[in-house]
């Protein structure tokens, strides 16, 4: 998750698309509106794995380390902020080397390839004593007119460039392999969230969340909850985030949501026609990714990962080539306005239902690439949500609450519920082959919490920083404290 605003409303565009598929993931007592998609639902076709390119080496699985981590949101200083991490119990860090890919459909791709800073980080987390989580990423170019409405999950190359794509994917990944085995690195997660590259599972009929996009009518019921949250919000003297939108490409949120939905439905139309071309290009790229982990375990002798998204990561169809199963773990937990032991409760039950998924999904060790919620109240019903407004489930209600989530109110206690119900989850037994998470995001700069909603900031060692009267810091520390004892019930079970 890129939690940078993109200046063209693709974030909250992504953001509206995942509200349809809220119960999609399993939360059984939340149920959408009719008209939205339930994607994780998705008909899969029984087949054996595939065996299209062998993964040459064999698995690493059986001797995963743990890896509970920290990514940063900006530490100028990386032996600060490693020493940081040790001192709040974790024993790694995650880093990311980004790509960034021009249009949706093309194959260019540009990187850096020196990354100092990269290398910098990785060296001081292994003076530190850290163990080190390398993540290749691929961020699309918002600023250009083809990528609007767009996301990285929905990168497409066209027909004729799968090759071409594939060849300059690979040179960004190789190279990364190749920088992770010089440096020691410990974990190596050859991509993340390329949920449309990645969905090479043959299917028997079209994905829900591409039949959402080309059917206007459940679009249109989505996007109403939007606009008339957006009417409630302007009405009451606030939301100036909701108008002008796109440095006033769009007079309101309606004219914005109107221009996505037409450009999603014709990504959908050249993605998904039909299910026999959808398998086709499902299968091309099953035998690309299984050539690749190939070609990057000749670079890099460590295991091997890839970053899943949570509604997704079941359509992965190459999990057995890898070493551990990773996901960005934003499942939705809770109703809107769901509070103490009833709240916690409920997320614990959740994480159960989560946990029994991702361990069905492959037989391999789980890794939570990202883990993280926001401070703001409903943090937990919508975790991947956090920009303009949105309509959430609520307790006790069938009707959905409108959020406008710049002027929500803070309840940093939410997600010390859902860490502590992960908690109550793995010591009760669940994930069993849980090997560790990343907390998105973390710093030792509390004015970080301006501009990074999801931010927790660390204790420093002889820092002032740290306000005992403070209520955020107070309950970042329960936050961490909580994330500890998750750390310590997965050694118990080793």
């Amino acid at each position: 998750m890129e939690t940078k605003k993109p200046n063209n409303g693709a974030l909250l565009v992504r953001v509206s698309v995942l509200f349809v598929l809220f119960a999609a993931v399993g939360l059984a007592a939340v149920g959408p509106p009719a008209a939205l998609p339930t994607a994780a639902t998705v008909a899969v076709a029984p087949v054996a794995p595939p065996t299209m390119v062998s993964a040459s080496a064999p698995p690493q699985a059986s001797r995963l380390p743990t890896f509970f981590a920290g990514i940063q949101v900006n530490e100028p200083d990386h032996d600060r902020w490693a020493a940081a991490l040790v001192d709040a119990g974790f024993d790694a860090v995650q880093v990311t080397l980004y790509a960034r890919q021009q249009s949706w459909d093309g194959a260019t791709l540009y990187w850096d390839r020196e990354a100092p800073w990269v290398v910098s980080e990785i060296r001081a987390a292994r003076r530190a004593g850290l163990r080190v989580i390398l993540v290749m990423r691929v961020a699309l170019e918002h600023a250009l007119q083809e990528n609007r409405h767009l996301w990285h999950g929905m990168i497409w190359p066209r027909k004729e460039l799968v090759e071409d794509w594939f060849a300059a994917y690979g040179d960004f990944v190789r190279w990364g392999a190749a920088l992770a085995a010089a440096e020691g690195v410990d974990l190596f997660a050859i991509g993340n969230e390329l949920n449309a590259m990645t969905s090479t599972r043959p299917v028997t009929e079209i994905p829900d969340l591409y039949s959402y996009y080309l059917d206007p009518d459940r679009v249109a019921a989505v996007n109403e909850r939007l606009v008339g949250c957006a009417a409630a919000v302007l009405s009451s003297g606030g939301g100036e985030d909701l108008l002008q939108l796109d440095g006033g490409r769009y007079p309101d949120l309606a004219a914005m949501l109107d221009a996505a939905a037409s450009r999603q439905r014709d990504w959908a139309e050249i993605v998904a026609g039909s299910v026999e071309e959808f398998n086709r290009r499902g299968s091309v790229h099953e035998a690309h990714w299984r050539e690749l982990i190939s070609e990057v375990r000749a670079e890099y002798p460590g295991p091997l990962t890839y970053g899943g998204n949570f509604d997704q990561f079941a359509q992965v169809g190459f999990w057995d080539a890898l070493d551990a199963l990773s996901v960005n773990a934003y499942f939705p937990l809770s109703r809107y306005g769901s509070t103490g032991d009833e709240r916690r409760g409920s997320m614990a039950r959740r994480w159960q239902q989560i946990g029994e998924q991702l361990e069905s999904a492959a037989d391999l060790p789980l890794v939570m690439l990202e883990l993280g919620w926001t401070r703001s109240a409903g943090a937990t019903v919508r975790p991947y949500s956090y920009d303009r407004v949105e309509v959430l489930e609520t307790t006790g209600t069938d009707e959905l609450t409108c959020v406008h989530w710049p002027s929500q109110p803070a309840d940093a206690g939410e997600r010390v519920d859902a860490m502590r119900a992960l908690g109550d989850a793995v010591e009760a037994g669940a994930f069993p082959r849980l090997r560790g998470f990343t907390l998105w995001k973390m710093t030792t700069d509390p004015a970080h919490r301006s501009i990074e909603p999801f931010a927790v900031v660390l204790p420093v060692a002889g820092a002032d920083d740290v306000d005992a009267t403070s209520v955020l810091d107070r309950f970042d520390r329960e936050y961490l404290a909580a994330a500890a004892r998750v750390r310590a019930a997965v050694l118990r079970g080793r």
